[in-house]
């Protein structure tokens, strides 16, 4: 539902805490077509009939699921599946098309490549930016005997 995308858009609490806020926009159209062959379109068909026979698709098919693109600013683990889980939408395919200042861009489907020393330095100017550090927090548990 609408209020389900507003309370992710605003950040969600979580077991760990409250998230962000993240962009979430429900891809329609040419988006979402786009998405799709993206993912794989068979995976996604596939995913979305092995969750249905488990009993965790809410939808039937790959008519009727609702695909989103999320943006989130920190990457708590299983963040994005966790985030959905709160709303009662499991995420049934996850595809990262960009992490931080990296892009898959048009890099084929299970094909690597090294990264360019421009990546690397966008990697690093990333890291050691304070905005990058936004939202993080060092706890101390009391426990000292990790030396």
């Amino acid at each position: 539902s609408l209020a389900d995308v507003e309370s992710l858009r605003a950040g969600i609490r979580l077991d760990d805490g409250m998230t962000q806020p993240a962009q979430v926009d429900v891809l329609k159209g040419a988006h979402r077509k786009a998405a799709l062959e993206c993912m794989g379109i068979d995976e996604v068909v596939g995913a979305i009939k092995q969750a249905h026979a488990d009993g965790h698709a809410l939808s039937a098919g790959i008519e009727d699921a609702t695909l989103f693109s999320v943006t989130i600013k920190e990457g708590r683990k299983r963040q994005v599946k966790r985030m959905f889980s709160a709303i009662g939408h499991p995420v049934i395919a996850l595809h990262r098309p960009s992490f931080g200042p990296l892009s898959l861009g048009d890099l084929s489907r299970g094909a690597w490549r090294a990264l360019t020393n421009e990546e690397i330095e966008l990697l690093h100017a990333a890291i050691d930016s304070p905005a990058s550090n936004e939202g993080f927090s060092i706890r101390d548990d009391g426990d000292d005997s990790r030396g």
